[in-house]
């Protein structure tokens, strides 16, 4: 028919990286990058480290919709005990508006 379909073209690249950085703490890096826009979408670095019976995760969300800060300390043995201190742009933003 003479119907025109609107379609978006879209090609995008995920990088991830992780290694251990000593034996107790891990790093990891993702990236997902838009090839055909020419821009990188969304960036992440994660920090995990486990001292004795805790295990501390740091994160950190430079560009995009979600990004912010955060990190949570927990007992290894028990996760739901935690203490979580999460910064997290978009949502912030929603409850100041409210």
């Amino acid at each position: 028919s003479g119907r025109e379909q609107n379609y978006r073209k879209g090609s995008f690249v995920n990088i991830s990286l992780g290694f251990n950085l000593t034996p107790n703490t891990t790093i990891n890096y993702s990236q997902r990058y838009d090839v055909v826009k020419k821009f990188t979408i969304l960036n992440s670095v994660n920090i995990t480290r486990t001292i004795h019976c805790w295990t501390g995760h740091l994160w950190w969300v430079p560009i995009g919709s979600n990004r912010g800060f955060g990190f949570r300390l927990n007992v290894t043995a028990l996760p739901e005990i935690k203490v979580d201190q999460n910064y997290d742009t978009f949502s912030s933003g929603v409850l100041r508006r409210r």
